[in-house]
């Protein structure tokens, strides 16, 4: 006898399991079994000679019962249960039809599809329908051994659906376990896996403990079958000696090659005996996706659109010094040197009215000097914008704060654990490494192609160390199986006015003033900016040559000669000396002091819930957000004593 195991393939109802417990159904028209002699109606197969076989056409073959042994359907279905005790014959039966009406002659053949140790024979392999379009085989097993087997009916020559019986022999025709399965959900699943877990005193086997995912060793296991069909246990191990068991019984959906898309667990109904049988109908869910790991998370900042008055102050004074150098360098230098005397008095030239000084060419702000060094500086700017830029690009202080409002963060957002079961993610942490800026003008990219023309920094190139958080969150599912995930209000501290300071001065500066790669030295500080605006870039090769005493600013004064009346060389020169450093600590103290009192100056939470992706259907996620639907941030950004909010969209994929 075949080693204590499952079958399975075949659906119980409560009608067909009273004929299994009584055997007194008689082999007719409902599919119960035959009598308690054992022994099935004679039987003559429709295999005669003189039969010629019709083409079948568009006929299809039909189940003639109604209903299996298990009480489900089989006309209209192409699977029927049937259910038989050891060395039984049963008949089965078939109709062929065309369009509704019985189709006489045509040429049916049968096969043992699955046929353990080779224990089940068939009358014949080939059979005809009749006038009533009916035709039927005989089934008998061999020997005396519990086994599933499958048996297919197919139409020959025709591209009709086959049918197949699921046929179950056990002591008695009793099966002591038969285990459905509903669903509701809109997942495509081929089918369902059985797995029985015995419970003790020692070992509950609560459905609480099991994880579908990571299933404890099972005492019995069935494997993949159509959710409607049933999976039946003929023998459970020990029944019979100890008269009562119970089973925790757990089903997972998925395909034959894939990963578990759905799954039920039932811990109260599996109560079997050795007398009788017992039906459980386990209702699956869809299983989580898996969210443990690390994502690489990729957040687009607008830092300079929506801000406080005093901080967009500081923004403008910035652009305007690749707008309007002179303007901006004379008025930064007469508003903090005021009370410089040299300063004051190249003041006194440069502007009308100097205690109230205005930008505006145009409205008669500047005196005949002022005049003089805009003309001067505006020609030593489109001369380096020519060599850094191209002569053919038009370049405004837009460009500059162009880039500031698509700045990239980059930071790696982990989720150490599985969310729990009520879906809270409580331990989530996320490190902030990366800004990438996009820079188009006098590069050879295209300008076009969104993922071109990127420069990328470190964070600790302005940071000073790491930008960490720790964040919570949650997950939830909606009615049509999406994935969301939320994320509560957490710290990004990111210096804002450290990370302005630093791109202006290492990364726009050499790229508007030149990055050394000319020969002629390389802007990176504000200083050498001035210095190049009011002398040219040639000034600071003269400046560092140990062998010439000869400065920008003696360069400056030297230019303004003869273009003036009344500012003397050593004026223009000691306003020069004393200026420079004096405008670039004060550019520096405006950009650094943003930083001032913030602490966190950037909260992130998601402003809904992200839409997140199991790109390749391995029930793990893969991204968070698409480019065609991605998440967005409700920034809460305080600076300068001011808070505003502002929403950036995110991205993020699961890290390699």
């Amino acid at each position: 006898m075949e080693s204590l195991s499952y079958i399975s393939t075949f659906r119980v109802a409560a009608l067909a399991l009273t004929c299994l417990l009584t055997l007194s159904c008689g082999d007719d028209d409902s599919g119960s079994l035959p009598g308690p002699s054992g022994q099935a109606d004679t039987y003559t197969p429709d295999t005669s000679p003189d039969v010629a076989a019709q083409p079948p056409g568009t006929a299809i073959i039909e189940f003639k019962l109604a209903n299996g042994d298990d009480g489900n359907q089989c006309k209209g279905t192409n699977r029927c249960s049937i259910v038989m005790s050891f060395s039984q014959s049963r008949t089965l039966e078939v109709k062929a039809v065309r369009d509704g009406s019985p189709v006489a002659n045509l040429e049916i053949g049968w096969e043992v599809t699955k046929n353990p140790a080779n224990s089940m024979k068939l009358a014949t392999t080939t059979s005809f329908s009749g006038e009533n379009g009916e035709t039927s085989n005989q089934i008998t097993q061999l020997a005396q051994q519990v086994a599933q087997y499958e048996v297919k009916a197919s139409l020959r020559n025709s591209d009709a659906a086959p049918l197949y019986f699921d046929v179950v022999v056990a002591p008695k025709g009793q099966v002591p376990l038969v285990v459905n399965y509903t669903y509701t959900g809109s997942r495509q699943f081929q089918g369902v896996e059985t797995y029985l877990f015995k419970q003790s005193q020692s070992q509950p086997n609560t459905c609480a403990t099991m994880d579908p995912n990571n299933l404890p060793t099972a005492n019995l296991n069935a494997p993949l079958k159509n959710l409607t069909q049933s999976t039946a246990f003929a023998q459970l191990p020990g029944l019979d000696s100890e008269g009562t068991q119970k089973y925790t019984i757990v089903g997972l959906g998925k395909d034959q090659a894939g990963p578990t898309l759905t799954w039920g667990c039932d811990d109260q109904n599996g109560t079997v005996n050795n007398v009788g049988s017992t039906a459980v109908t386990v209702p699956l869910t869809n299983l989580a996706p898996l969210w443990k790991g690390k994502y690489t998370v990729t957040s687009n900042f607008d830092i300079v659109s929506a801000l406080p008055p005093e901080v967009a102050e500081v923004i403008y004074i910035v652009t305007n010094l690749f707008t309007d150098p002179a303007g901006q360098l004379l008025s930064l230098a007469c508003d903090s040197g005021a009370d410089v005397s040299a300063i004051s008095q190249l003041c006194g030239f440069v502007f009308t009215d100097p205690d109230n000084p205005c930008l505006s060419e145009e409205d008669g702000c500047y005196d005949s000097v002022g005049i003089a060094i805009k003309s001067l500086m505006n020609q030593l700017l489109f001369n380096l914008l020519e060599d850094n830029v191209g002569a053919d690009v038009l370049f405004t202080g837009q460009d500059v704060a162009a880039i500031l409002t698509d700045l990239e963060l980059t930071a790696t957002y982990e989720i150490p654990e599985e969310p729990k079961a009520d879906g809270l993610i409580t331990a989530g942490t996320a490190e902030w490494h990366s800004v990438t800026y996009r820079w188009t003008l006098g590069s050879e990219c295209d300008p076009t192609d969104e993922s071109q023309c990127k420069q990328t920094i470190n964070v600790q190139a302005f940071q000073g160390g790491t930008v960490t958080s720790n964040w919570t969150g949650a997950v939830s599912y909606s009615a049509t199986d999406d994935n969301m995930l939320s994320i509560d209000p957490h710290g990004l501290d990111i210096k804002y006015g450290a990370l302005l300071n630093y791109l202006i001065k290492n990364e726009l500066l050499p790229l508007i003033a030149g990055d050394g790669s000319d020969g002629l030295p390389k802007v990176d500080t504000y200083e050498e900016l001035l210095k190049s605006l009011l002398a040219g870039k040639q000034c600071l090769v003269v400046e560092n040559d140990p062998t010439k005493d000869e400065t920008c600013c003696d360069s400056f004064a030297d230019s303004l000669s003869g273009q003036t009346t009344g500012l003397t060389n050593d004026v223009a020169k000691t306003a020069c000396d004393v200026a420079l450093p004096l405008v670039a600590q004060e550019l520096e103290k405006l950009l650094i002091g943003l930083d001032a009192d913030t602490g966190e100056a950037f909260t992130l939470s998601t402003k809904a819930p992200c839409m997140c992706f199991d790109i390749d259907d391995n029930m793990t996620i893969d991204n968070w957000g698409k480019n065609d639907v991605p998440c967005q941030w409700k920034t809460d950004v305080t600076l300068g004593g001011s808070q505003i909010t502002v929403d950036n969209a995110f991205l993020a994929v699961e890290a390699l």
